[in-house]
């Protein structure tokens, strides 16, 4: 039977509506996270490069009070799970629990995407593995960017004191790694996820740990290092991390090591960082921890 044309008109915008995609409102708002603020910050260390800094401030926010500050590496991937277990901790810590101006430090990118700039900025020496990736070795340029330009910045914008932690996973946890060892006066919490220990035949144990315990008698840092169970590739490297740093014997040293049960590298993410953070704002305001291993 031959079609009528309002039929034809018919059937082709059908057609139509299946083959293209809704064109949305460009009047949407983007989606934006209560108590944040985006500050973009222009590195001369980095070449000009600009970094995004996601601030998150602490409920009941008072410039009158001083807060510590939070920082955390992966902030496109990071910053609203970290956000998530600040909230936890209001539960779980005392009625002494102060939570810290959060500051996530953009890397470009979601991880895995083009222009994420972790496997540089993390990564304290250049390297390559035997599955294609590496690092650029960035990670002291990163350190002197957080050093001479993020850290001074935060502190000159919002009113905080000078205790400060920093919060990395797996290349992030090599990063945090690295500034324990090379600016241990920076942060007086380093906390640590999962390292990738074995960037560049293992650098941090060949250079950088026996490096600083040739020139220091103490670390004076409180440290949370951690790996999931089932973390085969870092497990074995972690504990041995923390087996050096006991043997060392720093006097002012607190480390609280652990290793999480039945987690792997990605089921690992988030419990590590509830974890890390429930340590470093709830267990440490009233006694030094002892290791769990």
């Amino acid at each position: 039977m031959m079609k009528t044309p309002v039929q034809v008109i018919t059937l082709l915008l059908g057609w139509l509506l299946l083959l293209c995609p809704p064109v949305y409102s460009q009047s949407v708002s983007p989606v934006a996270l209560p108590g944040t603020e985006l500050r973009p910050i222009v590195s001369s260390v980095l070449k000009g490069e600009t970094y995004q800094l996601l601030v998150h401030l602490p409920d009941n926010y008072d410039p009158g009070k001083k807060y510590d500050v939070l920082f955390v590496l992966d902030g496109v991937g990071a910053f609203s799970t970290a956000i998530n277990c600040l909230g936890i901790l209001h539960g779980e810590c005392d009625k002494s629990y102060n939570e810290p101006l959060l500051i996530g430090i953009s890397d470009g990118a979601e991880i895995g995407k083009p222009g994420n700039k972790r496997d540089r900025d993390f990564t304290p020496t250049a390297f390559k593995t035997e599955w294609g990736s590496g690092g650029g070795g960035g990670g002291p340029a990163f350190l002197r960017f957080l050093e001479e330009e993020v850290i001074p910045y935060v502190e000159k914008q919002y009113s905080v004191t000078k205790n400060r932690a920093i919060y990395g996973y797996s290349y992030g946890g090599l990063f945090t790694s690295y500034v324990l060892l090379a600016k241990p006066k920076l942060f007086n919490k380093v906390l640590i996820g999962s390292p990738s220990l074995f960037a560049d035949n293992g650098v941090i144990f060949r250079k950088f740990e026996p490096d600083y315990a040739r020139a220091h008698t103490d670390l004076p840092v409180n440290v949370w290092l951690s790996v999931g169970e089932k973390d085969e590739f870092l497990v074995d490297d972690t504990k041995k991390f923390a087996g050096v740093l006991k043997n060392r014997k720093y006097p002012s040293l607190r480390l609280q090591t652990a290793t999480l049960s039945g987690l792997n590298h990605l089921t690992g993410i988030q419990p590590t960082m509830l974890q890390a953070f429930k340590w470093a704002y709830c267990e440490t305001q009233t006694a030094t921890p002892k290791s769990n291993e």
